[in-house]
Parts: C-alpha cells; structure tokens; sequence
C-alpha cells in the first residue's frame, strides 16, 4: 500500500514540476517535427503538381500552383528552424545546435529558390 502512495505522490509532484513549464516550451518538439513532416508532404506534393502541370498546363503558362505548394513547404521549414531556435537549447552554456538545424536553414534557402524557380518558370512551346 506504501509504494502505490509513494508513485501516487511522485507523479504528483510531476504534474506540479510540468504545470510551471510553459506550454509551448513543452510541445516545441512536437511542432517542429509535425511543421517538418508537413515540409515533406506540401514538398512531395508539389513534385507530383508539377508533373501533372507538365503535361495539362497550357504553352507559355506559369507553374504557380507548383510554387504556391512550394511557398507553403518553405514557410513550413521555416517555422520549425524558428521554433526550435527561440524554445529550444534557451538554457545550455555550450555547445552548438547540430548540424541538422544547419541543415534545416539552407533546406529553407533552397526551398524558397525553387518557390522563385516555379513562380518564374513558363512552359516552353517546342
């Protein structure tokens, strides 16, 4: 009967310690990875938009359905680089964010220059 009090108390004080968090300090994680995947989706998305476009876009079109897909990918990366910039690691004396964070910034650089590439880009009339 003493242990299921003790874990009773225990998990209490638990609850106590995650009441004082802030809450988006909690869920940071779990938006940047959920903001991540949605990068990948809207980004695997846009691929198969801009096959499609490829063959039913009329000559001397845009491809801005591709690109606003794409737009959406880019702020989506942008959104998880910036949230775990200001949540997470606020605490640590030293160390570096890691070489995925860096790689988070230039995926975003890169994204946003394919955005610009499929806004600018016209279907060539052979």
């Amino acid at each position: 009967m003493e242990t299921h009090i003790h874990m009773l108390t225990s998990e209490g004080e638990q609850d106590e310690e995650r009441k004082q968090e802030p809450l988006l300090a909690i869920k940071s994680p779990n938006i940047c990875n959920a903001t991540s995947v949605l990068a990948c989706v809207f980004t695997i998305l846009a691929l198969f938009v801009f096959v499609g476009q490829l063959f039913t876009l009329p000559k001397g079109q845009r491809f801005l359905f591709t690109g606003i897909l794409q737009l959406i990918a880019c702020l989506c990366i942008m959104t998880a680089a910036s949230i775990y910039t200001a949540q997470l690691h606020t605490t640590d004396k030293e160390g570096g964010y890691g070489h995925c964070y860096i790689l988070a910034w230039i995926s975003f650089v890169l994204t946003l220059f394919l955005t610009i590439t499929y806004v600018v880009l016209r279907k060539r009339s052979e």
